[in-house]
Formats: structure tokens, C-alpha cells, sequence
């Protein structure tokens, strides 16, 4: 499926929120979750956290967007993307503004991404991954990501009235292909019974 032209780019500066602790999405309220039990039709796991299914779709795509790498270099955005392409993934930057960050090119929107993904990784303030989950889903992504700060009751609202699972309240290192640090991390999680089922 061919990605739409989508006119403004993604990711425009908004203020910035603390990143939240894992777990259940903050402010999330029984109708709205139970809104996206339906919408999900059943693959939500009973506490309304990620479900395991959901994160394997996810990290079995062999190529994905990101959304919100920095020029400074210092973001987890950053450091996600040179993990994830040591990993073998191909990570496809998505900036507003920046054409290359770190000698790595960079897209203004999805359609311009040299090939169709079906997977975005999200590593902005709520407030922007609101939008971007939008276009998104107008690029024909069926795979979202949030990492932890990405995500809010209004952000995942916009996923599941697009027909979408995101993960969220986890992060993307501890699941693709995990290695070193956070493989380690990922076990500490299965034995304190954190990680979805």
C-alpha cells in the first residue's frame, strides 16, 4: 500500500512533558478503555496494558520511521535509532526541518520515505505524538510505537479511533532482538512480572 501525501510536516515543535513511569497509560478512563478493548477486539491483554502480540507485530517489521531524533545528539531518539539499525532494522528518520542528523538522512513526512513502512517508533512530547499518530495513520501505518513520554489518554485515543494497537508504556530496546544492558533489563522485568503477557 502506497503512502499518502500528507501537506504539513510531522513533528512541529510543542512544549515539552516528563516522561511518565511504565505501566498503564496516565489518565486513561474506563470508558475510554473500555472504548479500546472494542476497537482492538479483543487482543488487549485483561489490565488494558500492551499485549505480548502486539509488541512481536511491531518489532517483526523490518522497517520503520522515527519520529523524534535531535540535532543536538543527545535524545533517546538518537541512541534509538544507532541501536536499531546495529540491530539490521532500517530506521527512516521523520524531522520538520532537518535534512540529515548525524550524517544520517532525514525525512519532512512519511511520504516522502524512500519505502512504505508499516511501523513508527514515537519519541516526542505527547502533545506532538498526538499529530503524528494522525499521519500516521493517513500514511497507512497500522504499528505505533510510544515510548514512554509519548504517550497520554488523548494520544491513545487518536490510535485506537484510527483502527490502531500502539504500544505503550515500554521500551522499544528491551524487545527488538534484545541484546547486552537491555536484555538484562528485559529479564529483571519477566521476573518482577512487568512485561506484557
Amino acid at each position: 500500500m502506497k503512502a499518502r501525501a500528507h501537506p504539513r510536516p510531522i513533528g512541529l515543535a510543542a512544549a515539552p512533558e516528563s516522561n511518565r513511569r511504565a505501566g498503564k497509560p496516565a489518565g486513561l478512563s474506563p470508558s475510554l478503555r473500555a472504548s479500546s478493548k472494542r476497537v482492538r477486539h479483543g487482543r488487549c491483554s485483561d489490565d488494558g496494558m500492551t499485549s505480548q502480540k502486539t509488541v512481536d507485530a511491531f518489532i517483526a517489521e523490518p522497517a520503520l520511521a522515527l519520529v523524534g531524533m535531535s540535532r543536538s545528539g543527545g535524545k533517546f531518539g538518537n541512541y534509538a535509532y544507532t541501536t536499531l539499525t546495529s540491530k539490521g532494522y532500517r530506521v527512516y528518520p521523520i524531522h520538520p526541518s532537518a535534512e540529515a542528523i548525524d550524517g544520517h538522512r532525514c525525512y519532512r513526512r512519511f511520504a516522502d520515505l524512500p519505502e512504505h513502512v508499516d511501523a513508527v517508533l514515537i519519541v516526542v512530547p505527547a502533545e506532538q505524538a498526538e499529530a503524528v499518530v494522525r499521519d500516521a495513520a493517513a500514511a497507512g501505518i497500522h504499528h505505533v510505537w510510544l515510548q514512554q513520554g509519548a504517550e497520554s489518554a488523548r494520544v491513545l485515543e487518536a490510535c485506537y479511533n484510527a483502527g490502531i494497537e500502539p504500544v505503550s508504556g515500554e521500551c522499544i530496546l528491551m524487545f527488538a532482538k534484545p541484546a547486552g544492558f537491555h536484555k538484562a533489563h528485559r529479564l529483571l522485568w519477566r521476573v518482577l512480572g512487568k512485561l506484557p503477557s
